[in-house]
């Protein structure tokens, strides 16, 4: 059952279980975001394994942050052959359950929950209040389109060429830039 898997993990986060992830070969990581105004005291970030339309107790996987930043790098590690739920997660009524009133960030695309694959960089988690039903938002993940899984640098990849001016001009305050282009648009943060 849907709640009852993010009510075990609430107690794990209440008996103050974290769970490490840096070892691992493959990782999924991202940048956590306060609401606003708030901070990321007693937020937990949780790698929720989706199977069988639900987070699986076993291999879900979490890490808490007590800080009053507004915002933190995380990095959980999992297969790479599994789906993930990225949440962000503060308990504002201490009840270990997600429900109304509380702030929630998910991995998501156009509005829409998400899951991830390790590896899996730069994913974002913005909490912000929530005001509905957990069980109906995970009934969502289960239509979710999987974002594909982030390639590893390729180490030793160079471009080489030469820039020739036109004719009667100079290459004074030329510019050469790689960009990198991802399905279909350039992706700023890679160039």
């Amino acid at each position: 059952m849907k709640t009852r898997a993010l009510l075990l993990l609430g107690l794990l986060i209440a008996l103050g279980f974290t769970i490490s992830s840096a070892q691992s070969n493959f990782s999924i990581s991202g940048t956590v975001f306060a609401a606003s105004g708030s901070s990321l005291q007693n937020t937990a970030v949780i790698a929720c394994l989706f199977e069988n339309d639900t987070c699986d107790d076993a291999g879900s996987k979490l890490m808490q942050f007590n800080s009053s930043a507004s915002s933190l790098k995380y990095q959980i590690a999992g297969p790479a052959s599994k789906n993930y739920l990225m949440l962000a997660w503060r308990d504002l009524n201490s009840n270990q359950e997600v429900d109304a009133g509380d702030e929630l960030g998910v991995s998501q695309s156009k509005g829409k929950p998400i899951l991830v694959k390790a590896p899996a960089e730069n994913v974002e988690l913005r909490l912000t209040k929530f005001t509905g039903d957990f069980d109906a938002f995970l009934a969502q993940a289960d239509q979710a389109t999987t974002q594909p899984a982030a390639q590893p640098p390729t180490v030793g990849l160079a471009f080489s060429g030469a820039v020739r001016p036109i004719s009667g001009s100079s290459l004074q305050n030329t510019v050469v830039l790689a960009a990198v282009f991802e399905n279909g648009t350039y992706n700023q943060t890679k160039s």
